[in-house]
């Protein structure tokens, strides 16, 4: 029985990539999928549909959903009218949990591989749809493929994410998505400690700041970091 098993509701954690998750009790869940079914009720576009049905698939069968995840979903049901169940704190500072990861087998592994997507040929999708149909740069648009794919791709089947790819590309060329900074560098692991990020991700979710105020600090942060480590 794991550490949220015990306690018997939703709490963070950090993993090995030390990236925050919120962890949910499989006796919470319900209440996260009633919500989640009524916000797919509303007036959605095929985008939010199926970056909606990747959040739902992250949670049934891991049971938990990320910061950036969470904050994509706050922002979607605030579009919307909608609501989500609330968020405990994040922690302004936490250590190591502890607790090592299993070794993974090299059967177990290949099998995990088998149905996860495949990042790298779903960015050559995105970058050929975006040359070839849009006339448009691909590299200026890396760092929007990559927000892409923590946010919704990794967490869907093959299959799908594919058709979100497709989609994301197709919805940059028609419906004028900004154009990323050209020197943004890619996602930054925060340390261990909580740092200026997690800070920023804790105001957000806890309703302290809006989005905009969020996604502005947050690349302000991300370009500091690029500019001290040059």
């Amino acid at each position: 029985m794991n550490e949220v098993e015990k306690s018997g509701k939703e709490q963070w954690v950090k993993d090995k990539d030390a990236e925050w998750y919120l962890e949910v009790p499989s006796w919470e869940r319900p209440r996260w999928f009633s919500a989640l079914q009524m916000l797919g009720e509303k007036p959605l576009s095929e985008g939010e549909k199926l970056r909606l049905k990747a959040l739902r698939l992250g949670l049934e069968q891991k049971g938990r959903l990320s910061g950036s995840q969470l904050a994509r979903l706050r922002v979607l049901a605030e579009k919307h009218g909608a609501s989500i169940p609330t968020v405990p704190a994040l922690p302004v500072a936490l250590g190591s949990s502890g607790e090592e990861a299993e070794e993974v087998t090299k059967e177990e592994k290949r099998e995990q591989e088998e149905e996860e997507p495949n990042k790298e040929e779903l960015w050559k999708e995105f970058a050929s749809i975006l040359s070839k149909e849009g006339k448009m740069n691909p590299d200026e648009w890396r760092s929007a493929f990559e927000e892409e794919w923590n946010l919704s791709l990794k967490e869907l089947p093959p299959e799908q994410a594919q058709r979100v790819a497709v989609l994301f590309a197709r919805e940059v060329i028609t419906k004028g998505v900004p154009l990323p900074p050209k020197l943004r560098p890619p996602p930054v692991a925060v340390s261990v400690q909580a740092g200026p990020l997690d800070l920023l991700v804790r105001d957000f979710l806890e309703g302290k700041i809006d989005y905009e105020t969020y996604h502005r600090r947050a690349r302000e942060l991300q370009e500091s970091r690029r500019i001290g480590s040059a």
